[in-house]
């Protein structure tokens, strides 16, 4: 056998694991002797837990410890343990649940935050169930909460409505007050005052408030503010020579209809409790629509009351 050769077998055994894959096998292994001889409890199976974050390298060791934290934090009654030497947690039947795995573990390029097949993440005829870790963001870590929970809690707690058509039925009824009142609309209060606003009059008008009503549900519909840009000839961030027509507008309103029911019929429960980050809130995509919804109407009702005081 030539050394080449020798070399190369030394890294895998006759049945094709690593060496890797060997050492984590030999930890099951004694991780369910010790498990069947003491029945351990959930103090004792934390304590394994964090030894073995406590032995990863950074970064590894960092997120691991905040998964730790975000896990008993979303799902109290999952018990942590170590599974194959890596962190895990089980449920009251000691099925694991979910689990990390260090980058390091298997000398792989990312970190993995994964779930075994007792976590109901079910939705539709296909979901993920493994995600790729390079670094842990405030939203990654409310994405890992919501998993956890929807992994430990979606069962019990299911319904068996559609909320999808629930709320775009209700958004299409605020957007149909909105359209109305911007019809309905004459000419020449097309530029008259809702209110008189300090840094520009314009901001208060008629055809203005109508405008920004539908930007902010269009960028909500998006989830972040970073990159949106309102379709022409509407610009972002600064106000046009001459008002937008009315024409415009409810063009622009059609288009937010479309893009609202096309939302929320394609929305996955995933992206639904995903949390969506700006400067004032950071709520889940799903209450985002609904806190757009009521800004629709809260506009929507200011100019109605405007046309009824010009009786219109």
């Amino acid at each position: 056998m030539s050394p080449k050769k020798a070399a190369q077998t030394t890294a895998t055994d006759s049945a094709g694991f690593s060496a890797e894959e060997r050492a984590a096998m030999k930890e099951r292994a004694k991780e369910t002797k010790a498990e069947a001889r003491a029945k351990k409890n959930k103090a004792d199976g934390e304590k394994d837990v964090l030894a073995k974050i406590a032995e990863m390298p950074e970064p590894d060791r960092a997120m691991a410890e905040r998964i730790h934290a975000i896990v008993k934090a979303s799902a109290p009654e999952l018990a942590p343990k170590t599974w194959y030497g890596m962190p895990a947690y089980a449920n009251k039947d000691g099925k694991v649940i979910c689990f990390f795995q260090s980058a390091a573990k298997f000398d792989t390029r990312y970190a993995t935050f994964g779930f075994q097949h007792d976590a109901h993440l079910d939705d539709g005829g296909m979901w993920p169930t493994s995600f790729a870790i390079k670094e842990l963001t405030p939203a990654g870590e409310a994405q890992i909460a919501a998993l956890v929970k929807k992994a430990v809690y979606h069962r019990r707690r299911q319904v068996n409505i559609d909320y999808r058509t629930i709320v775009w039925n209700q958004y299409g009824a605020a957007f149909d007050m909105l359209d109305d009142a911007i019809r309905l609309c004459p000419d020449h209060l097309w530029t008259a005052p809702l209110w008189q606003d300090v840094d520009d009059a314009r901001y208060g008008q008629v055809w203005f408030v109508a405008y920004h009503t539908l930007f902010w549900s269009d960028l909500y519909f998006t989830g972040t503010k970073e990159g949106f840009a309102p379709p022409p000839p509407f610009v972002r961030g600064k106000l046009p020579e001459q008002p937008y027509t009315k024409a415009q507008v409810l063009a622009y309103l059609g288009e937010c209809r479309r893009r609202c029911q096309a939302t929320l019929e394609s929305l996955t429960d995933v992206r639904a409790n995903q949390r969506c980050v700006f400067e004032w809130m950071a709520p889940t995509f799903l209450e985002l629509q609904l806190y757009a919804m009521r800004h629709v109407q809260e506009h929507a009702a200011q100019l109605s009351l405007l046309l009824g005081q010009h009786d219109v």
